[in-house]
């Protein structure tokens, strides 16, 4: 069982920092896909199931690249 190293204040601001820009982030490119549906939609010719797939893969990439950004940093942090 290894036990977490102590953080100290700037550490914890930075990760704040990190975790509030990552939601803001996410908000913002939510809100982007949501303008652009309409017109994919009327481009691409795709039904109400298709949109569907174009959110979630979305979301599921997004969610990946949150997940091995993550994954990079705690390497890192390692080193």
């Amino acid at each position: 069982m290894s036990v977490a190293s102590p953080v100290n204040g700037r550490s914890k601001n930075l990760v704040l920092a990190a975790m509030i820009f990552a939601v803001a982030m996410t908000f913002i490119d939510q809100t982007i896909v949501a303008i652009a549906i309409p017109q994919l939609q009327g481009d691409l010719s795709l039904s109400s199931t298709g949109v569907q797939w174009i959110i979630n893969g979305y979301l599921l990439s997004l969610s990946a690249l949150f997940a091995f950004v993550l994954h990079a940093a705690k390497k890192q942090q390692e080193s």
